[in-house]
């Protein structure tokens, strides 16, 4: 047997898009489905994203095998609160096959968030995912 696992990081562009791929997913060797918390795409500037934890609520309603996570969620820009509450939802909808990843940002994320979140030092942004994982935790 092996530790290996196999996943694939989900765009949120399109609920149907997401949802077939996810659905296709359960039918295959793959382990996880992986969402990123972010912004904006860098490949199509112009392309609007869905919310991330919708479409994992989402999935998680549509899927019954795979595990689903978040890759990965911002602190210098997003609530702890609120990412533990989204969280505990998630997992509760996925009856407990969420995996929650933390992060402190990078540029992208930082430019589109606006000034303060840009202008955010690295060692502030770092503070706050330190701080953020406590409050989650």
């Amino acid at each position: 047997m092996s530790d290996l696992s196999f996943g694939v990081y989900i765009i949120p562009r399109d609920t149907k898009h997401s949802r077939d791929l996810a659905m296709r997913m359960e039918d295959t060797a793959f382990d996880t489905a992986w969402v990123g918390d972010t912004l904006g795409d860098w490949r199509d500037r112009s392309a609007p994203l869905l919310d991330p934890w919708v479409t994992l609520g989402a999935l998680a309603s549509e899927t019954e095998d795979l595990e689903l996570g978040m890759l990965v969620t911002n602190l210098a820009w997003r609530d702890p609160v609120q990412v533990a509450r989204f969280a505990m939802t998630v997992d509760q909808l996925s009856n407990g096959r969420f995996v929650l990843g933390l992060g402190c940002g990078q540029v992208d994320d930082q430019l589109m968030a606006g000034r303060t979140v840009h202008e955010m030092s690295a060692k502030e942004r770092v503070d706050r995912l330190e701080e953020g994982t406590a409050v989650i935790d």
